[in-house]
C-alpha cells in the first residue's frame, strides 16, 4: 500500500541495527537484571524503582532520538555515545524516583 492514507511507518534504523548486533551483551544484562529482580526486587525496594526509572527514561530517550532526530543511516559511536548519556539522564530521573 503506497496511498497517502495508509498508517504511518515507525523506523527505528540505526537503533534496530545496532540491538540486533549486539543482542548477546544486552541479553545478558537483561537475564541478570531479571534475575535480581526476582530474587531481591521486593528486599530491596528502592533499588527497584531506581532500575525501573532508568531503564524507562533512558528507553524513551532512545526511541525519541532515533525516530525523530537522528537520520536512519547513523555510525555506532553515535548510538553507543546516545545509549551512555541517556543512561546517565535516565540514573538521575531515576535516583529522584
Amino acid at each position: 500500500m503506497t496511498s497517502k492514507n495508509v498508517c504511518p511507518i515507525l523506523s527505528l534504523g540505526t537503533l534496530w541495527h545496532f540491538f540486533n548486533a549486539y543482542y548477546y551483551i544486552f541479553g545478558v544484562f537483561m537475564i541478570l537484571g531479571g534475575l535480581w529482580l526476582m530474587v531481591f526486587g521486593g528486599r530491596f525496594f528502592k533499588v527497584t524503582m531506581f532500575v525501573a526509572g532508568q531503564v524507562s527514561v533512558a528507553a524513551m530517550i532512545l526511541i525519541i532520538l532515533f525516530t525523530r532526530v537522528y537520520p536512519n543511516i547513523t555510525p555506532m559511536y553515535v548510538v553507543w555515545l546516545t545509549l551512555i548519556v541517556s543512561i546517565g539522564i535516565g540514573a538521575g530521573i531515576g535516583y529522584a524516583a
